[in-house]
């Protein structure tokens, strides 16, 4: 019974990316910045993504919390850098200098 649950717990690292797949377009796709979306609080997910990937590592050596948490921290990084990316496109556009 845990051998299944461990792997079901191992499979929420394909859901979670799956979730963020469709905001990553999202914001891919959208022309100019985002101002709809906290740049802040998307850092804060990325920072606490990381913590737990460390924790999950260093302290625990849990291989299943460390693929789930880097999951996690895939999706949120790639979310905060795309929404940093349009910021500087929108200021490059307005500032060419």
């Amino acid at each position: 019974m845990i051998s299944l649950i461990t792997i079901l717990y191992e499979l929420t690292a394909l859901f979670i990316l799956g979730g963020y797949i469709p905001q990553i377009i999202k914001l891919w796709k959208h022309q100019g910045a985002c101002p709809s979306i906290s740049a802040s609080m998307w850092l804060v997910w990325t920072l606490t993504a990381f913590i737990s990937v460390l924790y999950a590592l260093l302290v625990l050596s849990d291989k299943p919390l460390i693929l789930v948490s880097s999951a996690n921290l895939t999706g949120c990084l790639t979310i905060y850098c795309l929404i940093m990316w349009k910021s500087y496109k929108v200021k490059q556009t307005k500032y060419p200098y």
